[in-house]
């Protein structure tokens, strides 16, 4: 259980261009660590995303936790 405050990442050490192209494809919204996919779940939830980090070598997302009352 994690408290206000906490952190969450949500990494992949390999770009998203880097791993579509694994997988002979392209970078889609429908991909699992899509922002436009990603950061709204994470904002429905009791994280709020703070930081995306698109590096050519990995793919990064840093949110922090909500308090229960602080839904935006």
């Amino acid at each position: 259980m994690t408290k206000p405050g906490e952190r969450l990442a949500v990494f992949h050490p390999i770009s998203r261009v880097d791993l579509a192209a694994r997988h002979a494809k392209v970078p889609s919204d429908d991909d699992a660590i899509a922002p436009a996919r990603l950061l709204p779940m994470l904002a429905a939830s009791v994280w709020e995303p703070m930081t995306v980090d698109h590096g050519a070598d990995r793919f990064c997302v840093i949110a922090s936790r909500r308090s229960m009352g602080s839904r935006t």
